[in-house]
């Protein structure tokens, strides 16, 4: 029997709420893409398809109906008529679940030039699954073009790219977690941001004002020699970007984030909001928040600003955090000090949960039984201290924990070399050398 999928599709609420864009050319020729925001609160309703060919009449409904886009959660149960984005939270009106579906954004992937959008959309799409992880090759789709392809905005010229959203059926559900984890190991070209269960998918097409729609077709269902991607066995998970984090899970009051939102709008001005927007991200992600969280939170913040660009920093705040996974340089709150003295930066930390804690508590909480992940988020928190008092807190761990000094040191080392972006030193001793101390006391 076939399994039935729900797609949650939300309706934009606000009057001048749209969830495309719009391109309108002027009496010069020259063509300007209009910014959009989607607003804050949305209606909702569930759909219900088995197949592609039900889930294409769907998507081809919704192509007509630019205040209308999907997320891949469900809507909590008893849920008011009119709800916002949240995933995670007492708030929380999005629930996450496995799905058996996903839609696939690629964007701005070189062709051949041979190949033809008007000409051949077909052979396009052909050639764009064929730089997909070999599952997603050959496999039955439906595919939408995004809003940009073939539009010249501001008489730029038209490269020879393609920008695609491809929606694929799964042999069972995967939750957005193992998506991560896939296609971060297979490093595709698909944007992971919409792994994310509360994450706008949009389906609309784009309004052209004063011309005509450069696609002559925009979507389609692409047949393969498969009906459904038969997942793989996904990768171990990458010890490394888990090291990267702190595993103290943040709970923050919706007040205390409307008032960090009005404590940084006065600031958050033209040309400072990417730095703003992108220290608190990195910050934010680094000090245990989830990376949904973090998006939104930005999100809900450029909308405060009234900034146009709203969508687009939601998905900035989400490489944000890949960045950190990869150890790639990401900056944070406190590198705007500097910057941006007139904003009390210490209580913006204190009412989003991530100011720095009181180390002296951290090290009273461990004891001989405490895991070498929860000694390491410990050590995690003297790195910026003094080398006196490294050397003092250390001892202090050493001495709650009841190992070696020499131990301590070597997770001390590891840490360091985690944050630094090296590749870490084995810490196999490390590990050997508590688990039989465990072992002894126990």
């Amino acid at each position: 029997m076939t399994e039935s999928h729900k797609l949650t599709v939300l309706t934009c609420t606000g009057p001048d709420s749209l969830a495309t864009k719009k391109f309108i050319k002027d009496q010069s020729g020259k063509i300007y893409k209009k910014s959009f925001s989607a607003g804050k609160f949305f209606t909702h309703e569930e759909k219900s398809f088995t197949t592609i060919e039900e889930l294409a009449v769907i998507l081809n409904e919704l192509e007509s109906q630019p205040n209308k886009f999907v997320v891949k959660g469900a809507v909590k149960t008893g849920a008011e008529k009119r709800i916002r984005r949240l995933l995670n939270g007492d708030d929380a009106t999005i629930l996450a679940k496995p799905c058996g579906y996903v839609m696939l954004d690629i964007d701005k992937l070189s062709i051949p030039d041979f190949l033809d959008v008007n000409d051949d959309c077909e052979s396009v799409i052909k050639w764009v699954m064929d730089t997909l992880p070999k599952p997603f090759q050959d496999v039955d789709c439906y595919y939408q073009f995004s809003s940009s392809q073939n539009v010249p905005v501001h008489g730029a010229e038209l490269k020879s790219t393609a920008s695609v959203h491809l929606w694929f059926l799964f042999s069972e559900p995967i939750s957005d977690g193992d998506l991560k984890r896939y296609f971060k190991a297979e490093a595709s070209h698909v944007d992971r941001a919409l792994f994310s269960s509360a994450q706008i998918h949009y389906t609309a097409n784009p309004i052209f004002v004063g011309m005509p729609d450069p696609l002559e077709r925009r979507s389609g269902i692409f047949r393969g020699e498969k009906h459904v991607v038969d997942f793989p066995e996904l990768p171990k998970e990458d010890k490394k970007a888990v090291m990267a984090r702190s595993n103290i899970q943040i709970h923050v009051d919706p007040k205390d984030k409307k008032k960090a939102v009005d404590l940084v709008l006065p600031h958050y001005k033209e040309g400072c909001r990417d730095r703003l927007s992108g220290a608190i991200a990195g910050t934010l992600y680094r000090k245990g928040w989830d990376d949904a969280d973090v998006a939104h939170f930005i999100y809900e913040l450029a909308l405060a600003g009234n900034d146009e660009e709203a969508i687009h920093r939601e998905k900035s705040a989400f490489r944000i955090c890949e960045a950190v996974d990869n150890h790639l340089p990401a900056q944070g709150i406190p590198t705007l000090k500097e910057e941006f003295p007139e904003i009390d930066l210490d209580k913006l930390l204190t009412l989003l949960g991530v100011a720095d804690p009181d180390i002296e508590k951290l090290v009273l909480s461990l004891n001989n039984k405490s895991k070498v992940e929860a000694i390491a988020d410990v050590l995690k928190e003297a790195i910026n201290l003094p080398g006196g008092q490294q050397k003092y807190y250390l001892g202090q761990v050493a001495g709650q924990t009841d190992l070696k000094i020499s131990v301590i040191n070597g997770l001390f080392q590891d840490v360091l070399s985690e944050k630094d972006g090296v590749e870490a030193v084995d810490d196999a001793d490390v590990l050997m050398e508590y688990f039989l101390k465990t072992i002894i006391n126990n």
